[in-house]
């Protein structure tokens, strides 16, 4: 794959990764990114079972994961009163064990190009390239793009979403646990250790009604006040620490809150166009990451003997 030119779209997890093993394979890689800077909000992403040996294979990198990994030592569910019921620890294998860190929720870069053409918006020389890879997530229009589709098709709701945010103080008390509380309507929250000293904060919902869908995507769509309105609505009286967290999210710097999705498309390919990551198969939680990961790798592995010029000939 020596001097094979490879633009990458998108860089958070996914994004990144793929730079660094079609760098490690010898290809001339572009990474493109409409975000500005990192945002460190979000929420806690596991990387686990062959996620972990990807990530050790990527020097340096186990070492960057765990001086950012967060706290958090079990979860403890909790009833309405906060009374423990039921307590999950670490599985103590290292192996299997998920390391913490901090995903960043980007923006997509929109691009214009033909088969292997891209035009930049920022003014960028246009250039030409032999494999383009998506890397910009479950909203990807780079897919919409490359497969010629819209940027909804092969979007499968789970008819959830779920909001993310930190506090500016702690209202659990000190602790190395994270506590998860379940109101009825499908209120799950969760509360957890941050590195800064704080509250990580999950409100999360599933199950919902297609109009309860259409409200909350009206509410992404405005932003700002209307979304955190509409979660802080549907999570008022849910009881155990939920109003507090609500004036804190009210005030939150780095609210995010997002529809949970499954993506599943009919190929991750076309010519020299791939899908890695959310954008081509996302998962609807808790696998995203290693996912990315592996496929990157194998990529990687496999891509030592792909002759370009023949694949991007195939139907």
């Amino acid at each position: 794959m020596s001097g094979i030119k490879v633009l990458v779209i998108g860089a958070s997890v996914a994004g990144p990764t793929a730079a660094y093993w079609m760098s490690r394979a010898g290809c001339r890689v572009t990474v493109v990114e409409r975000c500005t800077q990192l945002r460190t909000s979000g929420q806690s992403v596991d990387i686990r079972t062959v996620g972990v040996t990807v990530m050790r294979r990527m020097a340096g990198l186990e070492e960057a994961v765990l001086t950012k990994r967060v706290p958090i030592n079990g979860i403890s569910i909790v009833d309405s009163d906060g009374r423990s019921f039921g307590t999950m620890s670490p599985t103590g294998d290292p192996d299997e064990q998920s390391l913490v860190s901090t995903k960043y929720f980007v923006e997509i870069c929109l691009i214009f190009y033909g088969p292997i053409t891209a035009e930049f918006l920022n003014g960028y020389p246009t250039a030409t390239f032999d494999l383009v890879i998506a890397c910009d997530g479950a909203t990807s229009k780079t897919r919409a793009m490359g497969l010629n589709c819209g940027s909804r098709d092969y979007v499968e709701s789970t008819n959830g979403w779920a909001a993310f945010f930190s506090t500016k103080k702690d209202i659990v008390g000190k602790s190395d646990s994270a506590t998860a509380y379940n109101a009825p309507g499908s209120r799950f929250m969760a509360l957890g250790p941050d590195p800064t000293g704080v509250n990580r904060v999950t409100f999360m919902t599933m199950n919902q009604s297609d109009a309860h869908m259409n409200e909350f995507r009206e509410a992404v769509k405005q932003g700002g006040k209307s979304l955190k309105d509409f979660v802080a609505n549907y999570y008022h009286d849910a009881g155990w620490k939920a109003d507090d967290a609500v004036k804190e999210m009210i005030e939150s710097e780095d609210f995010y809150s997002n529809e949970i999705v499954r993506i599943k498309t009919p190929t991750l390919s076309k010519g020299r166009f791939v899908l890695v990551g959310d954008a081509g198969y996302a998962a609807p939680i808790g696998t995203g990451t290693s996912l990315a990961w592996l496929c990157v790798a194998h990529i990687y592995l496999q891509g030592k003997s792909v002759d370009i010029k023949m694949t991007s000939q195939r139907p």
